[in-house]
Order: structure tokens, then C-alpha cells, then sequence
């Protein structure tokens, strides 16, 4: 039996079809993640949810649907200097995205508001630190 030398045609089709089905393989783990991390919002459980949207705008980092997710996640889960960050970088790519906006705003709010709530206990604790401040 003598042996053949195979087609450089039939080694890149296969070559094709295997990267197709590999390619199809990842969206299919990407699109069950998404919907294990959109579960795990809708069950109010937006730490568990965080790593799966971290993972997610990884792997796809132009979905800004996704990066929407996990800033709402870090913000709903009381991180909100990650979510001011993650929509942050959304906005610049979308100035005009309102839930973004929306979002980023009660982040920026709440991590002011911590800001001034330590400030006031220093002012509280050291007489001479609300003293200067008030003077300038």
C-alpha cells in the first residue's frame, strides 16, 4: 500500500473547521456564563456575580452591555470606587449611555459621601482641623 500525500486544501479546511468549532465551543461558554452572571443579579447576589462580568468583559471588552453589568454589580455590591472605574471607561467610550450615567453618578455619590462622612469624624476628633477648614 503505497501512502499519499495529503492535499494542502484538505489539511487547511480541516484546519478551518476545527477552529470554527472551537471559536463556536468558547461563544457557547461565553453565552452560559453571561446568563449564570445575569441569574446571579437577578437573585441579588452581586459579589457572585462580579468575577463571572470581570471574566466576561475580558473576553469580550467591546460589549458594552456586559461592562454595564459589572459596574452595576460592583455598585450594587457597595464597590463603588470599581464601579465608578469600570463605568468610567464605558462612558468614555459612550458618553451618551444613560443608564451608564445613571449608575456612575450614584457611585461617584456615595463614594463623596464617604469621603465627607471621614472628614466630619476628623473634624470631630481634632477641633483644630474643622477650625482651618471652615477658614479658608
Amino acid at each position: 500500500m503505497q501512502h499519499r500525500p495529503s492535499s494542502p486544501f484538505l489539511i487547511a479546511g480541516l484546519a478551518a473547521v476545527f477552529t470554527l468549532a472551537a471559536e463556536g465551543q468558547q461563544q457557547d461558554q461565553l453565552a452560559l456564563k453571561s446568563r449564570q452572571a445575569k441569574t446571579l443579579l437577578t437573585q441579588g447576589r452581586f459579589a457572585d456575580a462580579i468575577p463571572l462580568y470581570e471574566e466576561l468583559v475580558k473576553a469580550l471588552p467591546g460589549n458594552p452591555g456586559l461592562r454595564l453589568n459589572l459596574g452595576t454589580a460592583e455598585h450594587m455590591a457597595g464597590r463603588d470606587r470599581e464601579a465608578a472605574a469600570t463605568l468610567g471607561a464605558l462612558l468614555r467610550a459612550d458618553p451618551n449611555n444613560g443608564p451608564a450615567l445613571a449608575m456612575c453618578g450614584a457611585s461617584y455619590c456615595l463614594v463623596a459621601l464617604v469621603l465627607v462622612l471621614l472628614y466630619v469624624e476628623s473634624c470631630a476628633e481634632s477641633p483644630r482641623n474643622f477650625s482651618s477648614a471652615t477658614k479658608r
